[in-house]
């Protein structure tokens, strides 16, 4: 894999969300001496004034032992929609970031990267600046951003990892596109459409993207918008998938009249176990009327 220059798309982006990498934190003198005495980094955990989900996380045994081995903690309520866990050395400078995760121990794997310079997002950040080049450097900021939801950098890394690859691809190069691509804007979206290394996940975006938007829209024509779909993304691996949308979005929404009308209407490839559970969905809900 060919080296990259990519320090015109770092350099200017060492902050973001609101958060300076090269500002001294505004952390109490206590958690800062407590650092310094145990030899931790300090843990800040920023959410929004009406979330409180780090006592959640906190009641899970191992995740606070892991926790508490690792930093000093300390929590402040943040002036963003979106939670974020900080992590600053003893000196109070910023060097990683992971915003809020749903999954406590996939959280918790994010926030151990912050205990490695080798992946800790800040340093590497400010490693390529100083003039390192290498590819491995760029896979790992590419992790880093992904984990900060950082908008601004990610798509920029990626875009500047895919222009490194081999033609053709290796299945690894994709699988390692697939686990940061998110969006349909994203850059390696078309490159996974022309090998669909992992369909579902494909599929999902498609559905987050094209038919979430309209839950609240009961005069949706489900049929047609899936009809429109499989015209935008012509791909015979996505084409079932694209045919149990409608289905998908009818159930989640739980407008149990139009499913039943939508499956009897329609001519769906539907296993037998799946037909088995949308027709129990069904009399489950004749049952309760």
């Amino acid at each position: 894999m060919k080296t990259l220059i990519i320090a015109s798309i770092v350099a200017p982006l060492l902050s973001f969300a609101g958060v300076n990498q090269k500002e001294k934190a505004n952390l109490s003198k206590h958690t800062v001496e407590q650092a310094r005495l145990a030899n931790k980094l300090i843990l800040v955990v920023s959410h929004p004034p009406q979330e409180g989900g780090f006592a959640a996380l906190l009641k899970d045994k191992h995740i606070s032992q892991f926790l508490n081995k690792h930093f000093v903690i300390e929590t402040q309520v943040a002036g963003a929609d979106i939670g974020c866990y900080l992590i600053y050395n003893q000196q109070r400078e910023l060097v990683h970031r992971v915003a809020d995760e749903k999954y406590p121990y996939e959280l918790a794997v994010k926030i151990k990267r912050g205990l490695d310079d080798q992946t800790q997002y800040y340093t590497l950040l400010s490693r390529s600046e100083s003039g390192d080049r290498s590819t491995d450097l760029l896979a790992n900021l590419i992790i880093g951003a992904t984990d900060a939801a950082d908008p601004v950098n990610a798509p920029r890394f990626l875009q500047a990892y895919l222009e490194t690859l081999p033609t053709p691809p290796t299945d690894a190069d994709l699988r390692f596109v697939m686990r940061h691509t998110t969006r349909s804007s994203d850059p390696g979206f078309h490159l996974l459409l022309d090998r669909p290394i992992d369909v579902e996940k494909l599929a999902a975006i498609i559905f987050h993207e094209t038919f979430t938007p309209y839950l609240n829209d009961k005069d949706v024509n489900v049929a047609l918008l899936a009809g429109q779909t499989k015209a935008k993304y012509p791909i015979p691996a996505l084409a079932r998938h694209i045919d149990r949308m409608p289905i998908e979005f009818l159930e989640m929404r739980e407008d149990w009249d139009e499913l039943g009308t939508y499956l009897h209407t329609n001519n769906l490839q539907l296993s037998p176990a799946q037909l088995e559970y949308y027709n129990g969905l069904l009399k489950a809900h004749d049952a309760k009327t």
